[in-house]
């Protein structure tokens, strides 16, 4: 937390879990703005040839006057001291340039020509839109998923209006009621049928059915329980999302895997709720039997007669 709020982007966690635990919001507050008012990092340049930021050592800002002796810096406690899980020689990627020293070179390099603390705002609402960006991409490439959360009552983004709200919550309801007597109706089917013909070939397949019924269901509940999470789950996504400028062959990766996502995800929406349907009620029709959708005597036993999960 405390290196969050110092604007710094981090691959581990923090492995000091007694000190998390014990340290407060408002101790963390303290000791970051203390950090940030006496000490500033030091740029360096990339192994790959690219201009980046780094940290390669905590150096204190000249408007306090530190003084090096014996390679120590005498005035200051060192940043480790006043936070306590950032380590003073931690090689990390920062936001945050408002340093006393940025190297010309690397200035022009991004054609930065004010002041730090513009920067930073800058490269702020640069990473905001990348964020945006890539969270606009992961919604196109899930358009069918949540175009089916939507038909029972589920979305990631909060309702416009109260008229909006509402509607949701109808279709959640009415979505569960649905399915929950569907499942309920399968269930007293089962028991008919064993009280009239107990043979073990007419009951066992009408489990099948029942079993996905049950199966949506429990899918339901644990999704309405777990929504929050999953929708943080789609933002660290997005945190993480390949964005340009991206060099040719990962940019061809991502396209190639973004367009078989797409075709995996419209194949499977097609075969299981529109050609599987339309194959079973041919079969029906062909042997002369109830031709009706989701009909159970028709001596055809098939999941795809009761709702999918």
């Amino acid at each position: 937390m405390e290196r969050a709020m110092l604007g710094v982007s981090l691959r581990d966690q923090i492995r000091n879990e007694e000190i998390r635990r014990r340290t407060r919001v408002t101790d963390i507050a303290q000791r970051v703005a203390k950090l940030k008012r006496q000490w500033a990092g030091h740029i360096a340049r990339r192994t790959d040839g690219c201009w980046g930021l780094k940290v390669l050592e905590w150096r204190p800002r000249p408007l306090h006057g530190a003084t090096f002796q014996n390679d120590k810096v005498s005035g200051l406690s060192p940043p480790s001291a006043v936070c306590r899980t950032l380590l003073a020689l931690e090689n990390i990627e920062v936001n945050d340039i408002s340093l006393p020293v940025i190297a010309s070179d690397f200035r022009l390099a991004l054609r930065l020509h004010f002041r730090g603390d513009q920067v930073r705002r800058h490269r702020f609402k640069m990473e905001e839109s990348t964020m945006k960006a890539a969270k606009q991409e992961i919604e196109r490439s899930l358009k069918i998923v949540l175009f089916s959360m939507q038909r029972i009552g589920f979305s990631f983004d909060k309702p416009k209006n109260a008229a909006a709200y509402l509607l949701q919550k109808i279709i959640l309801v009415v979505s569960v009621c649905g399915i929950c007597l569907h499942v309920f109706s399968e269930l007293a089917y089962i028991l008919f049928t064993f009280a009239s013909s107990p043979s073990i070939e007419d009951v066992v397949p009408l489990f099948h059915t029942f079993g996905y019924g049950a199966l949506s269901v429990a899918k339901i509940f644990a999704f309405w329980y777990k929504k929050s999470v999953f929708g943080e789950l789609v933002d660290e996504l997005a945190g993480i999302w390949p964005m340009p400028p991206l060099s040719d062959d990962a940019q061809e990766f991502k396209d190639k895997s973004l367009t078989a996502l797409r075709i995996s995800h419209r194949c499977k929406y097609l075969v299981i709720f529109g050609i599987s349907p339309l194959l079973t009620f041919y079969y029906v029709f062909i042997n002369s039997l109830s031709a009706h959708f989701g009909a159970h005597r028709t001596g055809l036993s098939s999941e795809w007669e009761g709702y999918m999960p």
